[in-house]
């Protein structure tokens, strides 16, 4: 459910993917990707915690959220569950 709640979003994603982040972020008023040796990191802010983390399940291993702990959390749990289906 979307909540009022803001996260301040870091994610952290292979070169490969750059231009369907560039995509999927396009609609957010203050976003920063910055690219660092051998990845980019993205800054945003968004309030569908659970949206967002369907979105990046399509990359799989290609991106990474590294803040909020909060927001890692709802990934891991997703994933989990994901998982349970396959053993």
């Amino acid at each position: 459910p979307v909540t009022s709640k803001v996260f301040n979003v870091k994610i952290q994603f292979n070169k490969a993917i750059l231009p369907k982040i560039q995509d999927l972020l396009s609609s957010l008023d203050e976003c920063a990707i910055t690219e660092e040796p051998g990845f980019f990191q993205a800054t945003f802010q968004i309030y569908d915690d659970v949206e967002l983390c369907k979105q990046l399940f399509y990359f799989g291993k290609d991106v990474e959220i590294i803040g909020p702990e909060e927001l890692r959390k709802t990934m891991k749990k997703m994933l989990e569950k994901a998982m349970e289906l396959y053993y």
